[in-house]
């Protein structure tokens, strides 16, 4: 070992001894280590040179002037408290040995003792200096870090007591950080999210390493939506030990997420008002007008007696009428199929699913078991726009020979499957700037409190399955 192994500089040593002839030949075995020596021959001269620099290591004479009952000792643990004393003694003895434990000095030797076990707890001693110094700049640097930054710092324990947080617990959650200290994490969790945090804390135990969102509660009373990362430390043994958390504040895009989901809904409502509107208008009015031509048609045909050429276009005006009056009822059951709010969602579904049948010429099961009077009208016009909208992309890109239909309502929850055997599709396509049918899907769903999953493989199809709280 060197003195610069370590540091990177020169390490100071205090070697303090009233007899001139040991203290030199100590001091030359040092030097030779590479140390750099202060010597000192009573406790003034030792007190004026810890005050002028600091130093690793004190070595000093337990019999020295000016270190009557090791007053230098305590003297020096004033001045430089983290540095390690050895103590030197001519004559070892029991009480001796007792103050040195009492002064929680670093070693007790004897002079008499071969000089190189003295350098090696001296070595020791420094190697204790350069570590302790490393450790307390790290925490200094820790401190600093997490004294200064915005997000909470906080550390529990592996049942969930608080040990320590950062000034900012004040700021996000009102609490002053040592009245924080011992409160119980899941105590302050909102009661709808516990059941979350203790499933993520089941998935912490297994991989070590967690993202969550929930709602704490302040000092104040109020919720705060925090994201908070939290990492698991194990002990030596491999026991959960402690949860080091980073945790900031987003109740700002919880609360702008829920306006625009609230918006979406709303403009959702407006949108299938105003198609119904229209549905309606184009049944009554334009499809009444053009029912009323070919009825008009059909008796002037009966009554005329015009030549073969004339009735033949009024025939063709009829049929160009039938036409356009089917047209007018297919566009009205595509703005607004007037089954959703007459029969309910089942009857609707199956005459969607007998028209998608016969334009396609593909299979298409519908399996439905639902307690329709636990759905809400947003409910059903959210499941038949999403199943309206999976057929349409399976007519678009699938290429598939089969489809199967599931809605399922039990509980307090609905369930629903579309599943294809078609071509598949990529799973990044959801993302890609055009997909409006995906996302529209998604966001109907959200919009209900429900989730939605997206499920693909190359050549094997696509099922899209969701669920919705009743």
């Amino acid at each position: 070992m060197t003195s610069e192994a370590d540091s990177g500089k020169v390490c100071r040593i205090l070697l303090a001894d009233d007899h001139d002839t040991y203290r030199k030949t100590i001091s030359s075995l040092f030097e030779r280590r590479g140390y750099q020596v202060t010597g000192a021959s009573c406790g003034d001269e030792v007190l004026e040179a810890a005050v002028k620099q600091p130093f690793d290591v004190f070595v000093l004479d337990y019999k020295m002037p000016g270190n009557e009952e090791l007053i230098l000792v305590e003297q020096l643990h004033a001045l430089q408290p983290d540095v390690p004393v050895i103590l030197l003694t001519g004559f070892a003895s029991l009480p001796s040995a007792m103050n040195a434990v009492r002064l929680q000095l670093f070693d007790y030797i004897q002079k008499g003792e071969n000089p190189d076990h003295l350098l090696s707890r001296v070595d020791e001693a420094v190697r204790h200096t350069q570590l302790e110094k490393k450790l307390r700049d790290s925490e200094a640097r820790y401190r600093l870090l997490a004294e200064n930054i915005q997000d909470v710092i906080t550390v529990f324990s592996a049942d969930g007591k608080a040990l320590y947080s950062s000034p900012s617990i004040k700021t996000v959650l009102g609490y002053a950080p040592d009245e924080f200290c011992g409160i119980d994490m899941y105590a302050l969790v909102h009661p709808e999210d516990r059941s979350d945090l203790e499933n993520a804390m089941v998935v912490l135990m297994e991989s070590g390493l967690i993202v969550h969102e929930a709602r704490f509660r302040a000092r104040s009373g109020r919720y705060v939506w925090l994201s908070t990362s939290v990492k698991l430390l194990r002990d030596d043994f491999g026991a959960p030990q402690e949860l080091v958390c980073s945790s900031s504040d987003i109740t700002g895009r919880r609360q702008a997420e829920e306006r625009i989901r609230q918006l979406a809904q709303h403009l959702e409502t407006v949108r299938e008002e105003e198609r119904k509107r229209l549905s309606r208008e184009l049944h009554d009015d334009i499809g009444q007008i053009l029912t009323a031509l070919k009825i008009d048609i059909s008796i002037l045909m009966d009554h005329c007696t015009c030549g073969h050429g004339i009735k033949q276009k009024m025939e063709n005006m009829q049929q160009l009428l039938g036409n356009g009056i089917h047209r007018v009822h297919s566009l009205c059951r595509r703005l607004r199929p007037g089954a959703l709010d007459d029969l309910g969602l089942e009857e609707a579904l199956a005459g969607l699913v007998d028209d998608w049948k016969q334009r396609n010429k593909t299979i298409c099961n519908l399996h439905v078991d639902l307690d329709e009077e636990m759905l809400s009208d947003e409910i059903k016009t959210a499941v038949f726009r999403i199943v309206q909208e999976a057929l349409t992309n399976v007519s678009r890109h699938a290429r598939s020979s089969r489809v199967e239909i599931h809605l399922v309502s039990g509980g307090s929850i609905l369930n629903f499957s579309i599943g294809d055997n078609g071509c598949g599709m990529d799973l990044g396509a959801e993302q890609k700037p055009m997909s409006f049918g995906l996302l529209g899907m998604r966001e109907r769903i959200e919009a209900l409190g429900g989730e939605l999953h997206i499920e693909s493989i190359p050549g094997a199809g696509t099922r899209i399955e969701g669920t919705i709280p009743l």
